[in-house]
């Protein structure tokens, strides 16, 4: 499947409704400067193949853009924005205006229908919701559009899911820990379906370098200082985040920046740490640290908390050679600019959603039990926070910085894995998972562990992942990828798939039942005088086949991703009549057995491989002990 060409004299026109916090508009921006990348230069391969020398087309044409979003979150990006989106819409309730004497219903409607107004007289084809919030619905489906994807009211004033990435990220993103995908890929491809109902834009057939750097830590060209002073070498340090328990208490950042002052390796390095102004207010103590620090420090730590403006810190970061932070907007504007990365993840920080998107950034994870956790979960011991230590960070960019050092023979003579193991020491190393950022061939990023010393939980979670990648870009794309089968060296992990095919199974005979009752429901209405109690009757059955499916999810949760997603589906059936949404029932039920055999496929390939392995080393692999021990549901 190929990206579609626009006609010359067809321009869609889409309205991103986009109302969460920066990061998320940063990444939004992300998404949609590589999608009309990708269009125009699709529009730009076939043009040229085709056109005569009389005739000239402006590809950019071929998509408008029209960005909504809330003023205090997406107007400091304003002059990211003009760049990318042909039209900006700003929501603007602030919140004196909520207080005011002055306000009823009948002026809150009225203003609305102002705010409505200019964004309608756009003669709009979608209207795509990235935003999954109850007000976001509302104004989502006020907006006139063709089509609308995301989340939206319908007639009924029900939650309606448009779209099936949407409807992906209802199912997936908000449940756990199991989406496979960057969220920057997510809202692109969520984007690309909306441009025409009746396809999928694939954006994977070539590498997307829209923002890809060569890497080199000890050098920027951007950097306006080019002489030997010890400035000539800027690190960007954020040490803050939306929540506390997404960022270190002070006193460890403290601890790092310390070590990082005092390495001799690093002595051409300087330190710039950025905040916003309630950051500054708020941590009087770490800024009194960071003044009285910088003066003995011959100006390689320079405090600008509360300093700079959105551009201002974009410029700051784009003249350096590397970020250091937790998941914040910081990062992802290092993105932007093709800054490396290196975020220290914590609290309900998804590192496979949120890493920074491209190349070459790496993400710092702990090996708590419990993480990554939930927002609303309540948590007073912060464990997470203390598997993160500074002298794993600080040997980590000492090491990282220490690439650039070494001659290509050095480099081919062994792997990241084993450089890094043998620069960090191996008590810190066991306690976090690090990996390191890469574009696929599918124009999709993914996560590669750096570290060998991998936990059971983490390595079945990324088998299987992996094994959603391609799932999730068949079913969603159509897009067939190869990948190598995964290589087992570890008789739980061998066990615990061995396991998942028992659940498969169950799943696939509840799918069967599923369609067995839907074609059913179908061959009742398709007789002269259908009985509607028999047709109640199969629909209850349709219900309990749904419940079990769910109930599985407690024994197999990592088959949870593939049930949740079908039950979304299920909740937004196509079409207005009975016969209609039997139809869709049925073709789902269908949909979701395939996508069972395809999964299973995977694992037995896998177990399979591993046999052969296991047989000719170490004669395990069939005995009888590895069977399946797990009691039925």
């Amino acid at each position: 499947m190929t990206l579609p060409l626009l006609q010359d004299s067809e321009c869609k026109t889409v309205v991103i409704l986009q109302l969460s916090r920066m990061g998320d508009v940063l990444q939004t921006i992300l998404a949609a400067r590589i999608l009309k990348k990708n269009i125009s230069s699709t529009a730009t391969a076939t043009a040229t193949a085709t056109a005569t020398a009389t005739t000239t087309t402006d590809h950019n044409n071929k998509i408008k853009l029209i960005f909504v979003g809330r003023i205090q979150f997406a107007r400091p990006f304003e002059f990211l924005l003009k760049e990318t989106f042909d039209h900006i819409y700003y929501l603007n309730f602030p919140k004196h205006y909520w207080n005011s004497p002055n306000l009823n219903l009948t002026s809150l409607k009225t203003k609305l229908k102002i705010f409505l107004s200019s964004i309608n007289q756009h003669s709009i084809d979608s209207v795509v919701n990235l935003t999954f919030s109850k007000s976001s619905s509302y104004l989502a489906t006020l907006i006139h559009s063709k089509y609308k994807f995301g989340l939206i009211r319908d007639q009924f004033d029900n939650f309606r899911i448009g779209g099936h990435w949407s409807q992906f990220v209802y199912s997936n993103v908000m449940t756990g820990d199991y989406s496979p995908f960057n969220l920057v890929d997510i809202l692109k491809n969520i984007i690309s379906e909306s441009l025409d109902h009746s396809f999928s834009l694939n954006l994977s057939k070539s590498k997307n370098d829209l923002f890809i750097l060569p890497c080199n830590y000890n050098n920027n060209d951007n950097n306006d200082n080019n002489n030997n002073s010890i400035n000539q070498y800027k690190i960007i340090i954020h040490p803050f985040a939306s929540q506390k328990r997404k960022y270190w208490k002070f006193s460890l950042w403290q601890n790092l920046i310390e070590m990082l002052l005092d390495c001799e390796e690093l002595i051409n390095h300087s330190y710039i740490i950025v905040g916003s102004m309630s950051d500054k207010e708020n941590n009087s103590q770490f800024i009194d640290f960071l003044e009285k620090k910088s003066i003995n420090t011959a100006d390689r730590l320079i405090n600008k908390i509360g300093m700079l403006d959105m551009q201002e810190l974009s410029s700051e970061i784009n003249s350096s050679i590397l970020f250091i932070g937790h998941d914040s907007m910081c990062g992802h504007l290092a993105a932007i600019h093709g800054v490396p990365t290196i975020t220290i993840s914590l609290g309900s920080v998804r590192a496979h959603e949120t890493t920074p998107y491209g190349e070459n950034n790496f993400n710092i994870i702990p090996k708590t039990i419990c993480f990554p956790c939930f927002p609303d979960t309540p948590c007073n011991n912060l464990l997470c926070h203390l598997d993160l230590s500074p002298h794993l960070i600080f040997n980590f960019v000492r090491a990282l910085i220490s690439l650039e050092t070494l001659t290509s023979s050095e480099v081919a003579n062994q792997t990241l894995t084993s450089y890094f193991a043998q620069k960090i020491p191996s008590l810190h190393l066991k306690s976090a998972n690090i990996y390191q950022s890469f574009l696929l061939k599918d124009g999709m990023q993914t996560l590669t562990l750096v570290n060998s010393d991998v936990d059971f939980k983490t390595e079945i979670l990324n088998i299987f992942k992996d094994f959603y990648h391609i799932l999730w870009l068949f079913i969603l794309n159509d897009d067939e990828m190869t990948s190598a089968i995964p290589q087992i060296k570890n008789r739980k992990i061998y066990n615990e798939l061995k396991e998942y095919l028992v659940g498969l199974k169950y799943l696939s005979d509840v799918n069967n039942f599923g369609e067995k009752y839907s074609l059913l429901i179908l061959e009742e209405l398709e007789i002269s005088a259908p009985n509607i109690g028999v047709i109640q009757e199969y629909t209850k059955k349709i219900q309990e086949i749904d419940k079990l499916a769910l109930d599985l999810k407690l024994k197999y949760p990592l088959l949870s991703p593939l049930i949740d997603y079908y039950h979304v589906c299920k909740g937004n059936l196509k079409g207005d009549t009975i016969i209609q949404m039997s139809t869709s029932s049925l073709l789902l039920f269908k949909e979701a057995k395939y996508s069972v055999s395809i999964l299973k496929e995977f694992i037995e390939k896998t177990l399979d491989r591993t046999s052969k392995n296991f047989y000719y080393e170490n004669n395990w692999a069939i005995r009888p002990e590895i069977n399946s021990t797990r009691s039925e549901p």
